[in-house]
């Protein structure tokens, strides 16, 4: 296929010239099928409703209660954090914070649950002894979002501050910042599909007007006949009407059905 499109492109001297002359030739085909895709592209727009995504910031405090000097305690609180942060920001996710949250958030009296795959938790990596980090939560609601979030929050923070649980090498505390208040912000990708759908409608006319050019072998110029015959043509003839045919035909011509030139 590739070397039968390169053929007939060196064959016919395809240029930008002639590649543009295409295009405008096929522009009221190449007008309805961007117009159909971007159509379809601006219906799956409205179609998608948007999410929320609900953002609780909190301070990570590690407390080294050793008997060394407080410097030498920041010094090695610093190096804590860098081990312990991952997988601090990592526990949001496990099984004990989860099955804390959906308590927590099912005493909101809200139907559903919280799901792994909606959370996100992100921290600071500034070498400072006290992080600053934040966990996440995406929904349908703002509403929704937000007690989920929380109900995030309010586990991981009663789970650590809670002695009996020894999870880290070192005493971990979080605290929220702000007052506890909740960021939100909408997610929306109307715009990527609508995008997306003139995108695809101009790309899919263009190569809708290349494959019915290069899949034409039908004689359209003299210059294409030349190519298909070797043989240089002298002169030709332009349209001649019927009537003109039938005039000159003999009465042998006309029984027979041929025209005499």
């Amino acid at each position: 296929m590739e070397e039968a499109i390169q053929e007939k492109s060196n064959e016919s001297g395809l240029n930008i010239r002639n590649l543009f002359g295409l295009f405008w030739r096929n522009i009221i085909l190449m007008i309805v099928i961007v117009a159909v895709v971007s159509a379809g592209g601006l219906i799956l727009a409205f179609m998608q409703k948007p999410t929320y995504t609900a953002t609780r910031t909190f301070n990570v405090m590690f407390d080294n209660n050793g008997s060394q000097s407080s410097g030498n305690n920041q010094y090695n609180n610093i190096t804590v954090a860098k081990v312990e942060m991952p997988t601090i920001i990592a526990f949001f996710k496990t099984q004990m914070v989860l099955v804390r949250a959906n308590e927590i958030y099912a005493e909101t009296g809200s139907t559903g649950k919280i799901r792994s795959g909606s959370i996100t938790a992100k921290y600071d990596k500034a070498d400072t002894p006290t992080r600053i980090a934040t966990v996440s939560y995406t929904d349908v609601t703002p509403e929704l979002a937000t007690k989920k979030a929380t109900a995030l929050f309010d586990a991981e923070k009663e789970i650590l501050d809670d002695p009996a649980n020894e999870l880290f090498n070192i005493r971990v505390k979080i605290k929220a910042v702000d007052e506890g208040q909740t960021v939100l912000t909408t997610n929306s990708k109307r715009s990527t599909y609508v995008l997306g759908g003139i995108l695809l409608g101009i790309a899919l006319a263009v190569a809708v007007v290349l494959i019915k050019y290069f899949m034409d072998d039908t004689v359209k110029t003299v210059e294409d006949l030349e190519r298909l015959t070797g043989v240089k043509m002298l002169a030709k003839l332009e349209g001649i009407a019927e009537e003109d045919i039938h005039h000159n035909e003999t009465p042998s011509t006309a029984k027979n059905g041929g025209a005499a030139v």
